[in-house]
């Protein structure tokens, strides 16, 4: 897992149905479309557009967030999701699998009520790990990416690992020497 796979961040305000739909509601006006069918026709880089400039709804109280992550969460939608994964997690109710999560040192970086930085991602798997274990389930492996990629100083981000993980470093533009 990978990109938010812990607990925190990224599943702090997981949506109820209703405010999904509301949420695709808000897309299709945008994209000026009445019906999932007319959705559906819509080409894909438009809809990806639409999307990412969908403005954080007023009422969410999270003016100043990324909209990205207050409109495209993971959706409680009683079928797929169930529950909360963390709830799931706590009552011992996951699937017996084993997981390998991690993270990139410089990933999601957020600032703590005390005004102390925080890597989000890295503190969040860490959580999961956690609760994993004490579920009764078998440990996470867990990596942490910590290459600083060369061509400016952007340490390792957010998807620096990619490159390594897939094998495709070969067609990464950062100056790589060998």
């Amino acid at each position: 897992m990978q990109s938010g796979a812990g607990l925190g961040m990224f599943n702090r305000h997981q949506q109820s149905l209703e405010d999904g739909h509301r949420t695709a509601e808000r897309l299709f006006e945008a994209l000026g479309v009445s019906s999932l069918d007319e959705a559906r026709q819509v080409p894909a880089a438009e809809l990806l557009a639409a999307a990412e400039a969908l403005p954080v709804p007023p009422e969410s109280g999270r003016e100043g967030d990324w909209s990205m992550m207050v409109n495209w969460v993971p959706c409680v939608d009683g079928r797929f999701i169930t529950d909360q994964y963390a709830r799931t997690i706590a009552r011992g109710e996951q699937n017996e699998v084993e997981i390998l999560l991690g993270n990139t040192t410089g990933e999601f970086m957020e600032t703590d009520a005390d005004g102390t930085l925080l890597p989000a991602g890295e503190v969040g798997n860490l959580k999961l790990i956690a609760e994993w274990i004490r579920s009764g389930r078998k440990a996470p492996y867990y990596y942490r990416f910590d290459v600083a990629m060369p061509g400016d100083d952007a340490g390792a981000f957010h998807s620096s690992e990619l490159w390594f993980s897939f094998g495709t470093l070969a067609t990464c533009w950062r100056p790589f020497v060998g």
